[in-house]
């Protein structure tokens, strides 16, 4: 059997049955049945002849069955194949309206670059990140995050209206953590509120609701649950003042290096200021050994300001004293009644009168 190589071969020697001519001294009329394998066999001898004898399928479809495939040669020492995987059912694969080359998905990713030009996305799509996580900017989450931004980021919002959020946190449950509204105002813990710059919520009720740190890390000053407020010595844990709510009563205090309150202000209750000497008008020039002490606060004679001493109707001093003692002497009070000053010895009260 010989191969007929190509279409004109096949045409010349189907003619050459059809007519039972003798075309030359190689074929005779006797070599017809030889003839007629031999166009059988080339074809029926696979794709390859197939397709060489004819450039067209004629309308019918070819059916590469498994063992076969389709082979590039362009004349060197490497062939080309296209072949396909074991398949679990009938596939069918459309190439794209459009001229260019068919590239892999290795050459698809470019290296280390997603694209070359800019992305665009249409429609809703989502990344399922699954268990690996997206790291921008860095080479590696720097905790257990999904989504890792390691560098300058910036966030422009839409608009500058403050019922739009420019950017936003939430828990799993959609409860927002923080939100950042266009026109600047931020909620933390929470939605923000319309009438606050800042809003701070505190979810877990914790008893400090908003902290700030020196560049040390120590605390600077602090906002605590019920409108308390505290402030530290610089690097230590020493408070300076501090408002607090305690048993239903407001409480204000001040402290010294040693981190005692010497000034205590408690509604309703014991309140002192504990220091050596106070003086109120001139300060800088109080008398050491003087434990408190007024000075005029000016210069001009008739612009000066005076103490005034308690002042009550004579009932009012008589039933104020009804529980004093000796702790109690040297009290004093103007009796708005009589128009004279009492003090009390530590027994009863005596009228302070001219010589």
């Amino acid at each position: 059997m010989t191969d007929l190589l190509n279409r004109a071969n096949v045409n010349i020697a189907m003619n050459t049955l059809l007519n039972d001519l003798q075309p030359n001294d190689a074929i005779q009329p006797s070599d017809h049945n030889g003839l007629l394998v031999n166009i059988l066999d080339t074809l029926a001898n696979g794709l390859s002849t197939t397709l060489r004898t004819g450039n067209t399928t004629g309308g019918f479809a070819i059916d590469i069955t498994d063992g076969d495939n389709i082979k590039y040669n362009k004349g060197g020492s490497f062939v080309g194949v296209l072949d396909s995987l074991t398949l679990t059912g009938s596939r069918s694969w459309d190439f794209p309206d459009n001229s260019g080359t068919i590239a892999l998905l290795s050459d698809i990713t470019g290296g280390d670059n997603i694209a070359s030009a800019n992305l665009t996305f249409d429609g809703s799509h989502y990344a399922d990140l699954s268990s690996f996580s997206w790291t921008l900017g860095g080479t590696a989450p720097i905790g257990a995050e999904k989504i890792s931004l390691q560098k300058d980021t910036l966030i422009k919002a839409s608009n500058n209206a403050e019922g739009t959020t420019g950017f936003k946190v939430t828990d799993s449950n959609d409860s927002n953590l923080l939100d950042i509204r266009n026109n600047g105002q931020i909620g933390y813990g929470g939605t923000y509120l319309n009438t606050a710059g800042h809003t701070f919520r505190n979810p877990n009720n914790e008893s400090v609701i908003a902290k700030f740190l020196n560049n040390d890390n120590t605390t600077s000053t602090e906002f605590t649950i019920n409108g308390g407020f505290n402030s530290y010595r610089p690097g230590t844990a020493n408070k300076i003042f501090t408002l607090f709510y305690q048993g239903g009563v407001p409480n204000f205090q001040m402290f010294d290096n040693t981190n005692t309150a010497f000034i205590k202000y408690r509604t309703g209750g014991l309140s002192y200021m504990n220091v050596t000497g106070f003086a109120i008008g001139k300060p800088l020039s109080a008398n050491a050994k003087a434990l408190f002490q007024l000075y005029p606060p000016s210069t001009n004679v008739s612009q000066q300001k005076f103490f005034a001493n308690i002042a009550m109707t004579t009932t009012g001093r008589v039933n104020s004293s009804s529980t004093f003692g000796t702790a109690e002497k040297g009290f004093e009070c103007f009796d708005t009644t009589l128009n004279k000053k009492f003090v009390w010895t530590g027994s009863a009260w005596e009228k302070i009168t001219s010589v």
